[in-house]
């Protein structure tokens, strides 16, 4: 169940200002998932009261719940619905795409959720069962 948004000037999580701009021009948010779509994807509650966070207390969040949708994932409790649920959102973002290691990118589980199947490169973070990862 999802409760509508409420855009508020204060983070809910952590009471700090919060520059939401989601009824005037593109928020910062615009660039991450959405949110509502990875817990509707989990078959969780959630009230999206809280979706007007703060950066910081967003980007917790969404973490959290992305790495909760490709622990279900790899346990085959949930679809790969990951490339629908991003839609157009192709450009990577540091600390959920990847994250640096050694001055190299290293991409993430979510991140080849998103692309939609097993590479056969044998990255670390791949999310598709070994003895299935080409028929992906």
């Amino acid at each position: 169940v999802i409760k509508e948004q409420i855009v508020s000037e204060f983070c809910p999580k952590c009471k700090k200002s919060n520059s939401c701009n989601v009824n005037g021009s593109t928020c910062w948010c615009s660039r991450y998932p959405t949110l509502h779509k990875i817990v509707e994807a989990l078959g969780s509650q959630y009230d999206m009261s809280d979706s007007c966070m703060c950066e910081s207390c967003f980007n917790k969040e969404l973490k959290k719940q992305i790495d909760l949708y490709v622990k279900r994932f790899k346990e085959g409790a949930v679809a790969n619905i990951a490339p629908k649920i991003v839609g157009n959102q192709t450009k990577p973002i540091q600390g959920i795409d990847y994250y640096l290691e050694d001055g190299k990118w290293v991409f993430t589980s979510w991140n080849h959720l998103k692309r939609g199947y097993c590479c056969g490169s044998g990255c670390r973070h791949c999310p598709y069962p070994k003895e299935k990862a080409k028929q992906y």
